[in-house]
């Protein structure tokens, strides 16, 4: 693994690998990383990829210890991270699969044919000398191409086989591959097509996604905006890449979404996305009107991903992100440097007009704390070299993605495709260990912390500077907004009255020895935040908010007069503004 740059292993012990993990654990230079649960190594290694741009791997014991691993896999597989799952299994003799049982051996379960549709490559390996064979071919296909999860099962017997290793069978990439060495290459007729358009534009964009940073493209991009002027927008999983003050970065367009960044998305006339798969909560559910006055372009590495979209391209390319936008600088001769002063001041306007924390709640609670409120006034705490967690499910989701900002040194994780609870804690230890203990700031909901609670443990085990802040609302925010809206306020399973109650987070503290902070309302925010920030030292802080917080602006079904439905408009977002002032932002460009 040194030679992968990996040096972190997430594991949970167990007989089930007893021979890999005492040949992790002895082997200098490999640091183990010990989890409470499987879940959280999936998770783990998940974000470890995510942060190295490297290859994460999680081991783990047959059985449950693989079943438990399922959802980090599946999360790696929806956000395209590299990493390698390696579990232990049953020795081959005991391998009731192989004889149409349920189960032979001791914990047994054939785990392959779970993950084959998450990974890029499963498989249990039955011949000892084919393990290295195994080993590359997995590790190569985790890391080209769109990347992602790959998974070995290794039969206890073969764990502890002896073998010659001049008897190893190889892998060949360029044999069993070759279009991973050929189909990245684009001609110039596409480049200068590009080229044309952006030539042609008075009001470009360019949307990104994570498929730019694992490709490593950021310093290009940022290259190509700075010198031509060109405004930029990311995917959720792109926050970071820019920082939230840079100057041509206006956001993260969507539902929901801060207003001025779908304000430039629904003005711009070229388009050009770059490693995004544009789901349905940045179209809106609505692909015919994105970027409806804009010529679009799209690069990604995954050709399907083009092709499900319904929505008219002057052209697509089907190739990495950075080598994308190399092909456009090694031609920047034939660009034009162009005055779109016009178009820059409407976007610093929209910006200025339309800043998160002024966004007033539909139902407000004056004694509670205002999550966009407390996400602007944290984010000036962060420090240059900050680690900072995104929430990929309930409202911490929004307040962690709209209301943080990002300063261009700073790191932003998160997760969204599978938006499991319980993703914060590990995603933030992992995010730590990964950076040397790197100071990290994470906001998770009461509810979401229970799932990986015990992950907790590891703070102290691994002396980690983690700044753990808990919004404390009784509940599950999300579910109890979808059920008074949908259901006529019939609760079920998301708050005290409906069945359920989470333990004092104050007693938590104490049993996972973190010093305990809370923050009762506005005022409070402050002068609290001042105080848990101040050093490295591990804290939990209980932020105490309002169940009926909203993850504002967002998409809002509307009743038309003639009685039928439809969904808000990507630039006009509920809660909604006048007519005038919709008017007003949306101007006539032709005249």
């Amino acid at each position: 693994m040194f030679s992968l740059g990996t040096r972190k292993i997430f594991c949970l012990s167990g007989g089930g690998i007893m021979h890999l993990l005492d040949s992790c654990a002895k082997q200098d230079g490999l640091d183990m990383i010990y989890n409470l649960n499987e879940q959280a190594t999936g998770i783990c290694a998940d974000t470890y990829a995510q942060y190295t741009n490297r290859l994460g791997v999680a081991l783990i014991t047959t059985g449950p210890g693989a079943t438990n691993a399922v959802t980090g896999c599946a999360g790696a597989w929806l956000d395209s991270s590299p990493v390698l799952f390696i579990s232990g299994q049953t020795k081959r003799a005991d391998l009731g699969q192989l004889r149409g049982l349920r189960q032979f051996g001791a914990q047994e379960i054939s785990i392959i044919p779970m993950v084959k549709p998450i990974t890029k490559y499963a498989e249990i390996v039955m011949e000892p000398l084919d393990i290295k064979y195994h080993l590359e071919k997995a590790v190569f296909l985790a890391s080209h191409g769109r990347r992602g999860p790959v998974w070995l099962d290794i039969p206890l017997d073969v764990q502890g086989a002896q073998i010659d290793e001049t008897q190893l069978r190889e892998f060949i990439a360029e044999e069993e591959f070759p279009e991973y060495f050929s189909n990245l290459e684009i001609h110039d007729k596409q480049i200068q097509a590009v080229i044309a358009a952006l030539n042609n534009s008075k009001r470009p964009v360019i949307l990104f996604g994570h498929g730019l940073i694992a490709a490593g493209g950021e310093g290009l991009l940022r290259k190509l905006s700075d010198e031509y002027r060109i405004p930029v927008l990311s995917t959720w999983r792109g926050k970071g890449a820019f920082g939230d003050d840079d100057e041509l970065y206006f956001g993260m367009p969507g539902i929901p979404a801060k207003r001025y960044s779908n304000y430039v998305l629904q003005n711009a006339d070229l388009l050009i996305v770059i490693g995004t798969r544009l789901n349905f909560a940045l179209t809106a559910y609505a692909e015919e009107r994105f970027g409806i006055h804009a010529k679009k372009i799209m690069v990604d590495i995954d050709q399907k991903e083009i092709d499900k979209l319904k929505m008219k391209f002057e052209l697509t390319l089907n190739t990495d992100a950075k080598v994308f936008l190399q092909s456009v600088f090694d031609n920047k001769r034939n660009i034009i440097f162009k005055d779109r002063s016009p178009w820059l001041k409407y976007c610093e306007k929209m910006k200025a007009k339309y800043p998160i924390n002024k966004e007033i709640q539909p139902l407000p609670d004056v004694n509670k704390v205002d999550g966009y409120l407390f996400g602007d006034k944290l984010s000036n705490l962060f420090r240059e070299d900050d680690i900072i967690i995104g929430s990929p499910s309930g409202r911490t989701c929004a307040i962690t993605h709209m209301a943080f900002n990002i300063k261009r040194k700073q790191k932003f994780l998160t997760s969204m495709g599978i938006g499991s609870m319980g993703w914060m804690i590990p995603s933030g230890i992992a995010a730590s260990v990964a950076s040397g203990r790197k100071r990290t700031i994470i906001f998770e909901g009461d509810g979401s912390l229970q799932h990986n609670i015990q992950e907790l443990a590891l703070i102290n085990t691994y002396h980690l500077p983690i700044k753990l802040f808990v919004l404390s609302n009784g509940g599950y925010n999300q579910i109890y907004g979808m059920q008074m809206n949908n259901f006529n306020s019939r609760f079920a399973g998301c708050h005290p009255e409906s069945g359920v109650r989470f333990p004092e987070l104050k007693k938590v503290a104490v049993t996972y020895g973190l010093t305990y902070y809370v923050i009762h309302d506005d005022s409070e925010i402050d002068e609290v935040l001042q105080d848990v920030m101040k050093d490295d030292h591990p804290v939990l802080c209980e932020v105490m908010g309002s169940i009926n917080f909203d993850e504002i602006p967002k998409s809002k079904t509307i009743v038309n007069s003639d009685g039928t439905f439809s969904s808000s408009l990507l630039e006009n977002l509920y809660p909604f503004v006048s007519e005038e002032e919709q008017i007003e932002n949306m101007p006539d460009w032709e005249e």
